[in-house]
């Protein structure tokens, strides 16, 4: 199996694994979808868009959010 998973985003460890539908980095635990990652680094234009569901949008914010 010599598939070529992305580096993590948070410490771009090269050694991640895929688990179901998520790639799971196992030096800092990160866990991420790559759809989500590719669509985030596709749309990312400073811009937070708040979703109420899966698929609806509801509005969008200019300001990040803190975590």
């Amino acid at each position: 199996m010599t598939e070529n998973l992305p580096p993590c985003p948070k410490c771009s460890c090269a050694y991640t694994y895929e688990m179901n539908t998520l790639v799971v980095c196992p030096e800092c635990a990160h866990e991420w979808s790559p759809a989500d990652t590719a669509a985030e680094e596709a749309g990312n234009s400073g811009e937070r868009v708040v979703r109420d569901s899966p698929s609806a949008m509801c509005c969008r914010t200019a300001t990040a959010w803190s975590s």
